[in-house]
């Protein structure tokens, strides 16, 4: 493999099956983190809330005048 190229490993090479395993590993835990965290109450309380306000404050944009208006 040259540098800057993006295909793949030709079978059998040693690097690629490693970054392969790496890449395996990695969205393995990934996975695992992000089943956690479905689970998890408070960051699920954290998550409503967080979305409450930002549903909050896009709401709020619409009673404001727009800069320049009378009113």
């Amino acid at each position: 493999m040259t540098p800057g190229d993006r295909s793949d490993p030709p079978p059998g090479d040693p690097a690629g099956e490693d970054l392969q395993g790496l890449a395996r590993d990695w969205i393995t835990l990934w996975q695992s983190e992000l089943a956690a965290l479905a689970v998890d109450r408070e960051a699920q309380e954290t998550w409503h809330v967080l979305l409450s306000l930002w549903a909050g404050a896009a709401g709020g944009d619409d009673q404001r005048p727009a800069p320049g208006d009378a009113g």
